[in-house]
C-alpha cells in the first residue's frame, strides 16, 4: 500500500501525538507561574503599605530686636512694670526685699483657693466664727489695723471672706480664713511659701501672719508684679478685685481700698500700708491699643511714704508703660512658614492663614512660638497643620495647595 505523504488518511496515532505535543509546548512551567504570582503579591504588599508621615522644617521668622527703654522711676521707692502675657518687663535697679503690708493678702487668697478651690459663681462652704476669731478682730482693732467686725456663731462663706480680705483689707478675715483652710498659721506659712516659690518669687518670704500686718512678710516689686499676674489669671480673685464694695454680715458695706479702680484702666489689685512697709500698691490696668488688640499692664510700687503717693507713682508708670507699647505685625497672611517635601518629590508650602499683629512692649524681643505637625498624604489645600503664637494671640498655619499621594510605581518601588 503506498504511503500517503499528504497526511490525508494518516494513522490516528499520528494525529494524537501531534496534538499532545502542541499542547505541551503552550503550557507555562509551574515555577514561572509561581514567580509571577509572587511578584504580584510583592507589588500589592508594598502598594498597600501606609505612607510615613511627612515632617517639615520651619523657616526662620525674623525676631524684632529689643529697643532700649528708658523709664523714669520713682525716687523714693522701688517699682516694677510687666504685663500678664509677657511677664516682668522692667524693674528699677537695686531692689531689696521689704515688708509688703496688705498686698500679702493676694498670696492669702491664692493659697486658700489652691487648698479650697471655688468655681466662678460658687460661694463655697460656710465658716462659723468662734471666740478665737472675735479675739483676732479685737487684737487687730487695738493695733489700728484694717478690720471687719465678726461675732461668735456668725457664718460667712469662703467667698465672702475672700471679699473681706481683698476689698476692705480686713486683717482678721485673712488670718481666720487661713486658719480655717490650713488648720494653723504655721501650716498656712508653709503652703504659702511653696506657692510663691512656684510663682518664681525668689525674693519673697512669707511671715507669721496671713494679713501682711507683721513686717516679717517681705518681697520686692519684681516679685509683686509676678503676684499681680497670678491674681489676674485666677478667675475668682480677678472677679473680686474689680468690685467697688462688699456688703458683709455684721460688718456692713465696706469699700474697696483700691480707690483708683475704674480709672486709668485699673481692674485691681491691692493696696497696703503699715509703719514698717509705708505705702505699697500692686496694680493691674487694661490697655486697649485698638478695637482688636489689648494688654493688661501690671506692676508694683513699694516703699512710698503713703498709699496715696504709691498710687500716684503707679499712674506715672502706667503712662510711661502705655507709650512703650506698639502694634507690631509678626507675620503676614500667606507668608510661607514651612515646606513639606515628600520622598517621591511632592512639595507643598505651609502658610500663615491670616495676619498676626500683637501688642508688644518695645523693650522685648518678638520670638513667635511655632508648632507644626507631620502630615499624611493626601491632604487638601487649607488643612490646618500648626499654629503661630505670640503672647495670647495666634493664627493657624495651613497648606497652600493640595498634597497628593505618590504615583503607583513609587508606592511599589519606594526603596529605589
Amino acid at each position: 500500500m503506498p504511503i500517503n505523504h499528504s497526511g490525508r488518511g494518516a494513522h490516528p496515532y499520528y494525529h494524537y501525538q501531534h496534538r499532545h505535543h502542541s499542547q505541551k509546548k503552550r503550557k507555562l512551567p509551574w515555577s514561572l507561574i509561581l514567580l509571577i504570582f509572587s511578584a504580584l503579591a510583592f507589588c500589592l504588599y508594598w502598594y498597600i503599605q501606609p505612607l510615613a508621615p511627612i515632617s517639615s522644617k520651619v523657616q526662620a521668622i525674623s525676631a524684632k530686636p529689643a529697643a532700649i527703654i528708658n523709664i523714669t522711676w520713682p525716687t523714693a521707692s522701688q517699682a516694677a512694670i510687666g504685663s500678664v502675657d509677657q511677664g516682668v518687663l522692667a524693674i528699677k535697679p537695686k531692689q531689696a526685699a521689704k515688708p509688703t503690708a496688705s498686698t500679702a493678702k493676694i498670696v492669702t487668697a491664692l493659697a486658700v483657693l489652691q487648698k479650697k478651690p471655688l468655681a466662678i459663681g460658687e460661694t463655697g462652704p460656710k465658716i462659723t466664727m468662734t471666740q478665737a476669731d472675735v479675739d483676732m478682730y479685737n487684737q487687730y482693732f487695738a493695733k489700728d489695723g484694717s478690720v471687719a467686725k465678726v461675732a461668735v456663731g456668725q457664718q460667712l462663706s469662703e467667698y465672702q471672706m475672700l471679699q473681706g480680705l481683698l476689698l476692705p483689707s480686713a486683717n482678721n478675715y485673712a488670718d481666720s480664713l487661713a486658719i480655717w483652710a490650713f488648720g494653723s498659721l504655721d501650716n498656712y506659712q508653709k503652703a504659702a511659701q511653696k506657692l510663691v516659690d512656684k510663682l518664681g518669687m525668689e525674693n519673697t518670704k512669707i511671715g507669721s501672719d496671713a494679713s501682711g500686718f507683721s513686717p516679717d512678710t517681705i518681697s520686692n516689686p519684681e516679685d509683686l508684679t509676678k503676684l499681680a499676674i497670678a491674681a489676674v489669671n485666677n478667675k475668682v480673685v480677678a472677679s473680686i478685685i474689680k468690685q467697688d464694695a462688699v456688703n458683709l454680715p455684721i460688718a456692713g458695706v465696706k469699700q474697696n481700698t483700691n480707690w483708683l479702680l475704674g480709672a486709668d484702666g485699673i481692674i485691681g489689685v491691692k493696696t497696703g500700708n503699715t509703719n514698717e512697709a509705708d505705702g505699697v500698691y500692686v496694680f493691674a490696668s487694661k490697655y486697649k491699643l485698638d478695637k482688636q488688640h489689648s494688654t493688661i499692664i501690671v506692676g508694683a510700687v513699694q516703699g512710698e511714704p503713703t498709699v496715696i503717693s504709691a498710687i500716684h507713682q503707679a499712674r506715672l508708670l502706667l503712662n510711661q508703660a502705655r507709650a512703650q507699647y506698639e502694634l507690631t505685625k509678626v507675620v503676614s497672611k500667606g507668608q510661607v512658614i514651612s515646606t513639606y517635601v515628600s520622598p517621591w518629590g511632592g512639595k507643598v508650602n505651609a502658610i500663615a492663614s491670616d495676619n498676626l499683629s500683637v501688642a508688644i512692649w518695645r523693650g522685648t524681643d518678638i520670638k513667635p512660638k511655632i508648632v507644626l505637625r507631620d502630615i499624611n498624604a493626601p491632604a487638601t489645600q487649607g488643612t490646618v497643620v500648626g499654629k503661630i503664637t505670640v503672647g495670647d494671640s495666634s493664627v493657624d498655619i495651613i497648606l497652600q495647595d493640595n498634597f497628593n499621594e505618590p504615583p503607583a510605581q513609587w508606592r511599589v518601588f519606594r526603596w529605589l
